[in-house]
C-alpha cells in the first residue's frame, strides 16, 4: 500500500513565493503553513529559508500553529558556545502542527490503494 503523505522539512534555501524551488515545490501539489514564509528560522533571527511542506490533501490539514524553537536559550543558558553560534546550528528547529482525518485517511487508503 502506498501512503501518500510526505512531508519536506530543513534549511531549503527558499526565502518565499517566487524562488524557483518553492515554484517547483507548489508546483507538484506541496504546501506551506500560512506564515511560514515570514517565519525567521536561522540563529539570529533574521532569515525564512528553513521550510516545512507537505503533499496538500484535505484529510491532512495544518492547525495555523507554527514556529522556529529558539534551542539555544536553553543549551547555553551559562556560557557561549567556544566555537560561537556556528559551532551548534545556524539554523533553528522549525515545527507545525496539523489535524488529520484519520477515518478518511484509512477509507482512502483502503479504496484507493497504491495510488
Amino acid at each position: 500500500m502506498f501512503d501518500r503523505d510526505f512531508f519536506i522539512v530543513g534549511d531549503l534555501n527558499i526565502e518565499g513565493a517566487g524562488d524557483p524551488f518553492f515554484d517547483a515545490l507548489v508546483s507538484r501539489g506541496f504546501a506551506m503553513p500560512d506564515g511560514m514564509n515570514s517565519l525567521k528560522t536561522n540563529f539570529s533571527r533574521t532569515k525564512t529559508y528553513d521550510k516545512i511542506a507537505w503533499v496538500n490533501r484535505s484529510q491532512f490539514r495544518p492547525t495555523g500553529a507554527h514556529n522556529a524553537v529558539p534551542f539555544y536559550k536553553a543549551v547555553f543558558q551559562d556560557k557561549t558556545p567556544k566555537g560561537g553560534q556556528a559551532e551548534i546550528n545556524d539554523h533553528l528547529l522549525v515545527w507545525a502542527e496539523f489535524k488529520i482525518d484519520s477515518v478518511s485517511q484509512e477509507l482512502d487508503q483502503i479504496l484507493n490503494p497504491g495510488g
